[in-house]
């Protein structure tokens, strides 16, 4: 696994006016089956549809399991708004 660091992520929000809860989740997606590896609820407030929103998550001591595809996906009301997809690989590789 990769050495336990501080995971800090940043989200923008729009186009919503009032408070929803929303889950971010880090999924390892290059599996047979896709495994999610961490994730957090987080209530966010909006105030007009036409602003925008900032979320800042930490994950303290996160890791990632093992190299490969990994997928942040932003969810909120069962429905996946958002998703950012990073490779791990090896140091030296």
């Amino acid at each position: 696994p990769s050495p336990p660091r501080d995971l800090h992520v940043y989200v923008q929000l729009t186009s919503f006016v009032g408070e929803v809860t929303v889950e971010l989740a880090c999924v390892h997606v290059d599996l047979p089956e896709p495994d999610e590896v961490y994730s957090t609820e987080h209530i966010v407030r909006l105030y007009g549809k036409l602003l925008v929103g900032q979320m800042h998550v930490a994950w303290r001591q996160f890791q990632f399991p093992r190299p490969g595809e990994y997928a942040f996906q932003l969810w909120s009301q069962g429905h996946c708004i958002a998703e950012r997809r990073l490779t791990v690989r090896r140091k030296g590789e």
